[in-house]
């Protein structure tokens, strides 16, 4: 399971010839974009509890911008098994990254996903479980500050 945020490149909307203001604007975004992801890797390290979980962090920068993933591993998971109830390991990092991202002017996408396990008995599916995880995830950086 892994819950992704990418932050998308916004246009510029310029009078002088495109080649010059993108060029410009790139370079731009690109040092913000760099400026971010140093941010979080800092307070990631500081943080006594989060620091455990630096490495279910990964960062990869993309063509529509930065992409932050928490991944689950063997001795941390998002949520419970079926279920959107962040464990509050979760919760404390995603309110972290949603503090970082507060200043940013950029869109941000949340993509939320599911392990492979069927749901027994139940009109449930792992797609309405990710997506109801994706909004979960949504909810808590839109309470710390990141524009909706």
């Amino acid at each position: 399971m892994a819950t992704n945020f990418t932050i998308t490149r916004e246009k510029a909307k310029c009078s002088e010839p495109k080649e010059y203001v993108f060029e410009r604007e790139y370079k731009k975004e690109a040092r913000r974009v760099a400026a971010l992801e140093k941010e979080l890797k800092e307070k990631l390290s500081q943080d006594k509890d989060l620091s455990k979980l630096k490495e279910n962090v990964v960062f990869s920068r993309e063509k529509e911008g930065l992409r932050i993933e928490i991944i689950d591993k063997a001795d941390f998971s998002m949520f419970g098994l079926g279920n959107t109830k962040l464990t509050a390991k979760s919760q404390g990092l995603i309110e972290e990254i949603a503090r970082s991202l507060s200043g940013m002017p950029n869109k941000i996408k949340v993509r939320g996903h599911t392990d492979a396990l069927a749901f027994k008995g139940s009109d449930r599916n792992n797609w309405s479980l990710s997506a109801e995880r994706a909004d979960v995830t949504r909810q808590i950086i839109t309470q710390k500050g990141v524009d909706e």
